[in-house]
This record gives structure tokens, C-alpha cells and sequence, in this order.
């Protein structure tokens, strides 16, 4: 009798979404992680609340919270309109 070399049940995890999120997340989470993403990858990347709204996929609205949360957070600076990452400012 042939016996499995890993015995017990076969676990399978859920997939990873392209952001990185879990399936599941809550959807500001998601958010955050996302425009941290961006941000990190392109660092000097400067953005108005309509360019951002456009690249998430958010009314203006809820992309001005999302964005004044990071600002408070002390990861994005608001300035002339713009919102950038402190850190490279």
C-alpha cells in the first residue's frame, strides 16, 4: 500500500489579491495599503484629489477622507493642492 508522504488534510489558502490585500479585507484597508503602494513605488509621485479619485476609483468625496487620513497619519504632506509623501518632500 502506497502511503502519502504529507498526511492529514490539504490545506489550500485563499489567493492573494494584486495588491496585496487578503480576501476579505475591509475595503479602507485595502485603500491605505493601495495608495501606500503607489506612493512607494513611485516616490515623487504628486497627485490632486481629482487624479487621485481617478486612480482608486473613488468619488472625490471619500478619496478627500482617505487621503486627509494619511495626512494625519503623518505619511502623505498636502501642499498647493498636491498630496506627496512626507518623507520625500
Amino acid at each position: 500500500m502506497l502511503q502519502s508522504r504529507h498526511p492529514g488534510p490539504h490545506v489550500v489558502r485563499p489567493p492573494v489579491a494584486p495588491d496585496g490585500s487578503e480576501p476579505g479585507e475591509p475595503g479602507r484597508e485595502r485603500l491605505i495599503r493601495r495608495v501606500r503602494a503607489e506612493y512607494a513605488e513611485m516616490p515623487g509621485l504628486q497627485l490632486t484629489t481629482a487624479q487621485a479619485a481617478r486612480l482608486l476609483g473613488l468619488s472625490q468625496a471619500d478619496c478627500v477622507t482617505l487621503l486627509s487620513d494619511l495626512v494625519a497619519e503623518g505619511f502623505l504632506l498636502h501642499t498647493r493642492g498636491r498630496y506627496l509623501r512626507r518623507d520625500v518632500a
